[in-house]
C-alpha cells in the first residue's frame, strides 16, 4: 500500500473500497475522520498508516449483503497471497 509503484493489488483494494462506499453511501473511512480521544480531525497521514497497518478497516452497513462483505473484505486484502485467493 505504501510501495511506490501500483500494481494490480492497488486496483483490487480500490474496488474494495468502493463496494464499501456504495453501500455506506459515505467517503472511504470517513467513520474514524474524527480522533475519539481529542475530538479533532484525523490526520490523513495516520489514518493512511493505520490503513497499511490493518489496524483501521473499512466499514459496511447491516443491510449488505454478506456475498458482498465477503468479496469486499477479500479484495482489501492486499498481500499477494491473498489477492490470490479471490473468487469472482
Amino acid at each position: 500500500m505504501m510501495a511506490d509503484h501500483y500494481d494490480e493489488k492497488a486496483d483490487i483494494f480500490s474496488f474494495g473500497v468502493m463496494l464499501s462506499e456504495l453501500d455506506l453511501h459515505s467517503l472511504p473511512y470517513s467513520h474514524a475522520r474524527i480522533d475519539p480521544n481529542t475530538g479533532r480531525k484525523a490526520l490523513d497521514a495516520v489514518i493512511l498508516q493505520k490503513v497499511a497497518t490493518g489496524a483501521l478497516q473499512m466499514s459496511f452497513s447491516s443491510s449488505c449483503l454478506a456475498s458482498v462483505v465477503e468479496l469486499a473484505e477479500s479484495a482489501l486484502r492486499w498481500t499477494r497471497h491473498a489477492v490470490h485467493q479471490l473468487r469472482w
